[in-house]
């Protein structure tokens, strides 16, 4: 018996907690799609006998009928998959949910009561609840002793913790129920909890806080044997770079640098670039990254740089004008406070600026 396990898609997300600039937000979302079509397609080359969705496969917040009806139709193109869903959070059985007023293909079923559903010719029981509320501070029903002689997969949205508001389970007491595979949803990220217990992440990243590989597993039973892989899926990565530069980097040697660190993926990724360190007074970093900003799919940058600033020189050719004022009643506090230096160097800047510009208004 063959299964795949995938969970999270967030299909149609919003990108509430992305600030990801309007047109990359539609593509990536339609790069959900893309990967979501992209694991039902697999199911029929793979032929899979059962594939588990344990949640947040959409969010209802968002979702149209033609949103649902692109789901429906997908998962009607596998006829000879069995398909189990066990609503979570974002796509939960709250009210007028879609997953109460459309009508399913024959081959899904949706989880509401904790239940169980027995495949005669798998010899398989998959077992599962669906969210009926938003939160969850404990476990809402209570597991039944399994059938031994069955192989026995478990499908369910939940945190693995003794404490949340997202049906908490603790490890111990899911593992002592002893299912041959727990197929879980809801954390995003890739985890093996225990030897059959799975949180298969989410297919795709859906922000910064969900970097690295993403994808979903796949497992095959050979006489109650299992053997298990996980299959890479994202075709997008969401990279944090933290970028170091040196007072004796110019400009050529910072564009090599960010180069040299986001590689190939610059015209496929989504990045998020800080630099730190210092930098030589003359150096812009807006004036760097606008030069080569069309090369990347999408980046934001922050400039946590200082300037090298000799700052005792600049006071000694200044301290009987503004600056050097300005220099003399911040330096006592600077020494001892980082926020101070800070607002000394910002300071010094604006004003070296304004002294620059005057200078070159009286030529």
């Amino acid at each position: 018996m063959k299964f795949i396990h995938a969970a999270d898609f967030h299909l149609c997300s919003g990108f509430i907690t992305t600030a990801l600039k309007s047109e990359i937000a539609n593509a990536h979302r339609e790069q959900l799609w893309d990967t979501f079509h992209n694991i039902i397609s697999t199911c029929e080359k793979e032929n899979a006998d059962i594939l588990l969705l344990p949640g947040d496969i959409f969010e209802a917040a968002y979702a149209r009928v033609s949103d649902i009806k692109r789901i429906i139709d997908a998962l009607s193109s596998i006829p000879s998959t069995r398909v189990f869903i066990a609503p979570g959070d974002a796509d939960s059985l709250i009210g007028e949910s879609y997953y109460n007023i459309v009508q399913l293909p024959q081959n899904t079923h949706i989880f509401r009561q904790y239940e169980e559903v027995y495949i005669p010719e798998l010899n398989t029981s998959v077992h599962g609840f669906g969210w009926e509320k938003n939160r969850y501070a404990e476990l809402p029903f209570s597991f039944r002793p399994l059938d031994k002689d069955r192989i026995n997969l478990l499908c369910l949205h939940c945190d693995l913790t003794n404490s949340s508001d997202y049906l908490p389970i603790s490890e111990e007491m899911l593992a002592s129920i002893g299912f041959d595979y727990a197929a879980l949803g809801h954390v995003h990220k890739a985890t093996q909890v225990k030897n059959n217990i799975f949180y298969s992440g989410s297919p795709e990243p859906l922000n910064f806080g969900e970097e690295g590989r993403h994808g979903y597993v796949t497992g095959v039973f050979e006489e109650k044997k299992l053997s298990l892989s996980f299959m890479v899926s994202n075709r997008r990565e969401f990279a944090t770079l933290q970028l170091k530069i040196t007072s004796d980097m110019n400009e050529e040697l910072i564009k090599s640098q960010v180069r040299q660190a986001c590689g190939d993926g610059m015209p496929k990724h989504v990045y998020r670039l800080v630099f730190t360190g210092i930098k030589h007074p003359l150096i812009d970093i807006t004036e760097i990254m606008d030069d080569f900003m069309d090369d990347f799919y999408s980046v934001d940058y922050y400039d946590r740089t200082v300037p090298d600033y000799d700052i005792k020189k600049i006071y000694q050719d200044n301290k009987d004008n503004i600056i050097g004022k300005f220099i003399y009643s911040l330096t006592q506090d600077a020494t001892k406070d980082p926020i101070a230096y800070k607002a000394l160097l910002s300071g010094l800047e604006a004003l070296l600026y304004r002294q620059e510009g005057s200078l070159k208004e009286n030529v």
